[in-house]
């Protein structure tokens, strides 16, 4: 099984469709969230009702560093999808990390004195009154742009596909002629 897991077909199939199935499920939180918006936009919201899709960042993390391990830092980064792989992986890391962030203020600035300012604003506080660069407010937008990176990462995908990958091919080449 080891050595049937290891050939290079079955493993881009196997890759291939675990991130379409992360795509699934970012698509079906973004769903829920957006059907439970009172309470998604709100700081009552459960940290980990929007956090399933951290499982597969976490599994896409420890692909990437054994990638950088058996490659070479060097020859890693010279591959581009490769770096886009970074980007998107920190961004999903800093949003989740802001969430988390958000709620141990809550908890922290709560049990120092209940009636406080900070208590209010981490916890129960009006999103119209949050401040402009909110650690929720960046986590969100982090989220959207890291979310629209995943979806144009798919694109790496497309060329085993015999007539989208032979699209993909000549547009690439018609936009370096351009350029």
């Amino acid at each position: 099984l080891g050595q049937f897991v290891r050939t290079p077909v079955i493993k881009f199939l196997l890759h291939s469709s675990s991130y379409i199935w992360f795509l699934v499920l970012l698509l079906v939180e973004s769903i829920v969230a957006q059907q439970f918006r009172d309470l998604a936009s709100s700081r009552n919201e459960p940290i980990y009702l929007n956090s399933f899709h951290m499982i597969w960042v976490v599994g896409f993390f420890w692909y990437e560093c054994k990638e950088v391990w058996i490659e070479g830092l060097r020859s890693y980064l010279l591959d581009w999808w490769n770096f886009l792989d970074i980007v998107i992986l920190s961004m999903y890391l800093a949003s989740f990390a802001l969430r988390i962030v958000v709620y141990l203020s809550g908890k922290l600035y709560c049990a120092e004195d209940d009636g406080s300012y900070y208590c209010h604003y981490f916890t129960d506080a009006d999103r119209h009154k949050w401040n402009q660069e909110d650690p929720q407010m960046v986590a969100e937008v982090l989220f959207a742009v890291t979310s629209m990176l995943s979806l144009a990462r798919l694109t790496s995908i497309l060329p085993a596909h015999e007539t989208l990958g032979t699209l993909q091919i000549s547009i690439g080449r018609m936009i370096d002629d351009m350029m």
